[in-house]
């Protein structure tokens, strides 16, 4: 099984945009295969592939999400926004 612990050494802040970049382009290349109806090399195990591809998918989010959470920290967007005072 493939999980974050392969990312687990890159700084999240530094790689979260070209990996949010590259999952949309692995999932495009998933989508792709699985609507190939052509055959092909391999093509009796692509579905075997494609959920190893989404494992590796699913890791990269991983980085992503941490990395967007860290931006939205220091900028105090979202959940870390200060709360603003009730109006009266």
């Amino acid at each position: 099984m493939i999980d974050y612990d392969i990312f687990k050494d890159l700084d999240p802040e530094k790689h979260c945009v070209s990996f949010a970049y590259a999952v949309g382009n692995l999932a495009k290349v998933g989508r792709l295969a699985l609507e190939n109806d052509d055959g092909g090399i391999g093509s009796e195990h692509k579905e075997a592939a494609v959920a190893s591809l989404f494992e590796v998918i699913e890791a990269m989010m991983c980085v992503v999400i941490d990395g967007s959470e860290d931006f939205e920290r220091q900028l105090k967007k979202g959940p870390w926004a200060p709360e603003k005072p009730a109006a009266a």
